[in-house]
């Protein structure tokens, strides 16, 4: 199974925790995933109400996973990504 493949699987499940990598390769499929994480953390980091509001829910910029509630958040923020 290739990661797009595992990465689609994992977004169909409703309780799915996907590393930060996976998330924003699908946000930025264009880009390799290391330099689609680093845009995407960057992408974040200008994004004060994102943030804050991930922050709330206990997410950190250190962290490597986002959990339901995190993926909840980026979508109701940023839009849901294309697959």
């Amino acid at each position: 199974m290739t990661q797009n493949q595992n990465t689609i699987q994992r977004q169909k499940a409703k309780y799915a925790v996907m590393t930060v990598k996976e998330v924003a390769v699908c946000y930025y499929p264009t880009y390799s995933p290391r330099y689609a994480s680093q845009k995407f953390r960057r992408d974040i980091e200008e994004y004060p109400e994102l943030k804050k509001a991930l922050e709330a829910h206990g997410w950190q910029m250190n962290k490597r996973s986002f959990f339901p509630a995190h993926l909840d958040l980026l979508k109701q923020y940023l839009g849901a990504w294309d697959v």
